[in-house]
């Protein structure tokens, strides 16, 4: 009873405070009556939280946003911009949030958007960080913002993010930052290789053979080339195709070697010719003849689409992926590709 008196007290005092023109009273009201049941009390916080807005309160603005978004999406981003240029912390990274595609997409970086994703960022929000790092990294070439882009994506790792890991393990690799030991490098990229990345499983691959050589550990290995391949990545099909090609790390097996080097040839790699049969002459016209063969089988099957960008074509990725996995899917073309050398050269 205590209890109820003293919140029916407090709502009286915010009630007298809203009456006198108070917006921060009209958005604790509205909090209030969010947090009890029944159409009458939202109506209450609706009515509360309009008030709260229309006076210029930015945490009635944020609120009333998130309540609005769904019917009112063009009202709603009025609002959180209200909120956000005002400094409330969780309308700034939502803010943030909201124009960071737009960013990501523009050829010139915005200042008064970039202030605003600056303070998201100060404020620890790490997706913020991971993404504000990687977009001034490859937007800008002044090099007090490539170091600032540098200690956002380290600051977003630090905290765990999977992105930011990932992408700091591979500029530590690519020598654009220093400081850390191989070591940390490969718990970024497995840390990283959580988020799906393409370059990311395929350098965390490339690390561990690099350091475990024939001790790497095959079953995480062709996981990462696998994954990545799947992913739309050429080069790591044509690893795989290796390794199954050569015995490397691998038991030897020509027909995978042949599937795997012709789901390279579907992800753009028009190399994979030379990688099978690099010791066999190849006239152009040749080469060009068994690609174009590689092609219409996999055309025949409804999985080669012509799309070179097939990075950012998901639905061709999975269908390769479903491709490899399918053990008797390719078993004509690994037949073809399998052939002992003599019989390839007639």
């Amino acid at each position: 009873m205590l209890a109820e008196g003293l919140e029916g007290a407090a709502i009286d005092a915010l009630l007298r405070a809203s009456a006198l023109g108070s917006g921060k009273s009209d958005a604790l009201l509205g909090a209030i009556y969010l947090g009890q049941e029944g159409d009458d009390a939202r109506t209450l916080a609706l009515d509360h939280l309009n008030r709260g807005a229309q006076r210029g309160d930015p945490v009635a603005q944020f609120q009333l946003a998130k309540l609005v978004i769904a019917n009112a999406p063009e009202r709603a981003t009025v609002l959180l911009a209200s909120s956000a240029q005002q400094g409330y912390g969780p309308a700034v990274v939502e803010r943030a949030l909201q124009i960071l595609p737009q960013m990501e997409q523009a050829t010139e970086l915005d200042e008064g958007s970039l202030a605003l994703l600056r303070e998201a960022a100060a404020s620890g929000a790490t997706q913020i960080q991971s993404r504000l790092g990687l977009l001034l990294l490859g937007r800008s070439t002044d090099a007090d913002e490539q170091e600032e882009a540098i200690t956002l994506i380290r600051a977003a790792a630090a905290a765990g993010d999977v992105q930011a890991s990932g992408l700091l393990g591979l500029l530590i690799l690519g020598g654009q930052t220093q400081g850390m030991a191989s070591e940390d490098t490969r718990q970024l990229l497995e840390v990283g290789s959580q988020s799906g990345n393409v370059r990311v499983m395929s350098a965390l691959a490339g690390l561990m053979l690099h350091q475990d050589g024939l001790d790497a550990d095959p079953v995480k290995v062709v996981e990462l080339y696998s994954n990545a391949a799947a992913a739309g990545d050429a080069g790591a099909a044509t690893n795989l195709a290796t390794f199954y090609r050569t015995g490397l790390l691998l038991d030897q097996d020509a027909g995978l070697a042949a599937r795997w080097y012709l789901v390279g040839l579907a992800l753009g790699n028009r190399d994979f010719a030379d990688q099978i049969f690099g010791y066999t002459p190849w006239d152009a016209r040749g080469r060009e003849g068994m690609i174009s063969q590689a092609k219409a089988y996999l055309d025949s099957l409804g999985l080669y689409s012509g799309n070179q960008d097939v990075t950012a074509n998901a639905a061709y990725a999975r269908a390769v992926s479903a491709y490899v996995l399918d053990v008797d899917a390719l078993a004509e073309a690994a037949v073809l590709l399998a052939r002992p050398k003599a019989v390839q050269g007639e």
